[in-house]
């Protein structure tokens, strides 16, 4: 799965590597991506179709059904604190649905707000989503516990430093208490991209193909 600016960095306009980076996302075969709203408009405007498993962040509240195994929420694109506010009583009636249509399956809340529109929902909000995968501007959040410990929050690094491995142990039992707990519920843990990562030598081979 894919979050927002996977093909552009929010702080970068040059947009160099998009077509390679399509080619090798659509070769990936993920089952699940979301576009933010600048990275949708870069691609019509230069004319390249979307892959088939991309979904795009507009103004609409959007969930889907992955797999039977968990429900991905795209959160709608903001611009500010009144879009927040418009959108947060909305986004709490969608949760609802969710919840009694999918009971037992885990809630996944996506967002290209960036870490500070992302923090002050969070915090001024409450709202009842589980895990909230943030992208955008801001900094990496490998794994924190926030709102009363009922919703987990990841950010990943802007540069690809690290993947983050996020392992639901016992939803049954989040649902039973309302919150994480570590090693009960729950683990996660860092796999840091540096130098002692070897690379694949045929998903090399392919990627410098792309960027030639």
């Amino acid at each position: 799965m894919f979050g927002p600016f996977e093909f552009i960095d929010p702080l970068d306009s040059s947009n160099s590597n998009l077509n390679p980076l399509v080619n090798i996302y659509s070769k990936f075969q993920y089952n699940f991506g979301v576009l933010s709203k600048k990275e949708k408009q870069l691609f019509l405007a230069k004319g390249i179709s979307i892959p088939s498993f991309w979904k795009t962040v507009d103004n609409e509240i959007n969930f889907y059904l992955l797999d039977d195994k968990l429900v991905i929420l795209v959160l709608p694109f903001i611009e500010g604190k009144k879009d927040l506010a418009y959108f947060s009583e909305q986004v709490e009636q969608v949760v609802k649905k969710i919840v009694n249509k999918y009971p037992f399956l885990p809630l996944i809340a996506i967002s290209s707000w960036g870490e500070y529109w992302e923090d002050y929902y969070l915090q001024y909000y409450k709202p009842d989503i589980p895990v909230f995968l943030g992208s955008g501007p801001g900094r990496a959040i490998e794994g924190r516990v926030v709102n009363h410990g009922r919703t987990l929050w990841v950010r990943p690094y802007s540069k690809g430093k690290a993947v983050f491995q996020i392992d639901i142990t016992d939803y049954e039992k989040y649902k039973q208490q309302n919150k994480w707990l570590y090693k009960e519920n729950f683990f996660w843990k860092t796999h840091w991209l540096g130098n002692k990562i070897y690379p694949d030598p045929e998903v090399s081979n392919f990627i410098e193909k792309e960027f030639r």
